[in-house]
């Protein structure tokens, strides 16, 4: 979902609510903390997200308007269990969304024309130590493992709301990748499914 409200689909055109000119920059860092249990072991995950937010309408001559909407944001996840597992997780997400046409002499939006370009990346890593012991007989293990995902979409669409046609499009991986909850050293527990600009 875009900051506007919309909900990018190739089959929907974008209406723009608020024609003008404008322009802002939205900052944000957020900190969080999670914990559970699973298995009898304690985790904890200290979670960091930072994203900049860009904005850019214009109106001029012909009843023209144009809309620019960046996002670009990273993320941190860094776990560690009771058992002295640890696991770190990091990634981006990124999107850029272009859109322009005409308003009629009532300053309705008449014609709209946009594309989404949406990508990002996701990587882990962490590890666990098992040790055992029996009738004066121990070893210890220690087991590592990396996880690693992207993707890339974009998605257009053309009406003309005066004529009542349209057109639209979607390619690319799909899935992007969605940060729903903190990765753990064993078991993994990492998802791919961002809905952001969806």
């Amino acid at each position: 979902m875009l900051h506007t409200g919309y909900v990018v689909d190739p089959a929907v055109p974008f209406i723009l609510a608020e024609i003008g000119n404008y322009s802002s920059t939205i900052e944000e860092t957020t900190t969080t903390e999670e914990t559970w249990e699973e298995g009898g072991i304690s985790y904890t995950a200290t979670i960091v997200n930072d994203s900049t937010l860009s904005i850019t309408a214009t109106f001029g001559p012909g009843n023209a308007w144009n809309y620019e909407e960046s996002l670009v944001s990273t993320y941190t996840v860094t776990t560690t269990g009771s058992d002295g597992s640890t696991a770190h997780e990091s990634g981006t997400y990124n999107y850029t969304f272009s859109a322009s046409g005409t308003t009629d002499a009532s300053g309705a939006v008449e014609t709209t024309s946009y594309t989404f370009t949406a990508d990002g990346t996701s990587s882990a890593s962490g590890s666990v130590t098992e040790s055992y012991s029996s009738s004066g007989w121990s070893n210890t293990t220690t087991y590592q493992w990396t996880w690693s995902a992207s993707f890339q979409d974009t998605v257009s669409n053309t009406t003309d709301l005066a004529v009542g046609t349209g057109s639209g499009s979607a390619s690319g991986s799909g899935r992007p990748i969605s940060r729903t909850q903190p990765a753990v050293p064993i078991p993994i527990r990492l998802t791919a499914a961002r809905s952001a600009g969806r």
